[in-house]
Parts: structure tokens; C-alpha cells; sequence
């Protein structure tokens, strides 16, 4: 039975390996995707594995540098130091259109703007908090930026 399992393990590995790879070389789903694939291919939980060493080569060679894996994982990580850094604050440009959506509740956000960005003339940026769900949401803070190239007028107004 022990043979079996072992079999049965490396065997999901080697897709997983391979999976991996492929999702690397061409990420078109994105890291949500990828995750879902390796809980696929590894839902046997408690399994001990070996991965042969020219599989853990190609682990460990990964180009995570240049991926577009890594591109997706510091956008994720930029949202999620936003929502839950230490002193709950993280800087995005005004060039930024993003929607964040906190992990938990409830958040604290102090969100710092690219000054450079936002004061450029015809510049015209707004921030808006919402809360709530698809018909049930409602705007409960909203901000127009407008620059004219020496400064920034802001109109709290109700978006």
C-alpha cells in the first residue's frame, strides 16, 4: 500500500511540476488559478513526498525575477500591506485604479497619494469609499482631485 501511495504522490508531483511550469511560461488565469491547480493536484492532505532532484532543480531555478507570476504577487502584496501593514498605510500613485478590498473588518486605511501626479494642470483624480455589495453599495466618502498645475482643488462632494 505504502508503494502505491508513494506512486500516486509523485505522480500528482509531476503534474503539479509541470502545471506550474506551464502556468509560469504563460500566465493568462492568474495567481487565484494557480492556486486552485495546486490544491487540485495536491488535495491529499498529510502525504509525504520526495521530489526527485532534477525536479527540485527546476524549482529552484524558477525565474520568479522576471515572471509574470511575480507581477501578480506584488500587486496582491501591495493591496495586502494597504489593508493589514503594521501601521495600516501603504503609498499608491494617483495613476492607480484599484478596487481593495479589506480581508477583514474592521479596517483602518490611510491611503497617501503621489503629489507629483495629482498637481500635474488637467489632472483630475477621485478616490471613493464604498461600502456594501452589487445593488446594496453606497458611496460613504468621495474625493474629486483636480490640479492646475501649481495646486490641487478638492471637492468632497457625493460622487
Amino acid at each position: 500500500m505504502g508503494t502505491k501511495l508513494e506512486k500516486t504522490t509523485n505522480e500528482k508531483l509531476k503534474e503539479l511540476v509541470d502545471a506550474i511550469e506551464a502556468k509560469l511560461d504563460n500566465d493568462t488565469h492568474g495567481l487565484a488559478a494557480l492556486k486552485a491547480l495546486i490544491d487540485a493536484v495536491c488535495g491529499d492532505v498529510g502525504v509525504e513526498c520526495n521530489v526527485s532532484a532534477e525536479r527540485a532543480a527546476k524549482l529552484d531555478n524558477l525565474d520568479m525575477a522576471n515572471s509574470a507570476l511575480k507581477t501578480l504577487i506584488d500587486a496582491i502584496k501591495l493591496k495586502s500591506d494597504l489593508m493589514n501593514s503594521d501601521s495600516g498605510s501603504a503609498t499608491i500613485t494617483g495613476t492607480d485604479s484599484d478596487t481593495i478590498v479589506p480581508s477583514s473588518l474592521p479596517t483602518k486605511m490611510h491611503l497617501s497619494l503621489d503629489i507629483n501626479a495629482l498637481v500635474a494642470a488637467g489632472a483630475d483624480n477621485t478616490i471613493e469609499i464604498k461600502v456594501g455589495v452589487g445593488a446594496s453599495e453606497r458611496v460613504v466618502a468621495y474625493y474629486n482631485l483636480v490640479g492646475d498645475g501649481a495646486d490641487i482643488t478638492a471637492d468632497t462632494g457625493s460622487g
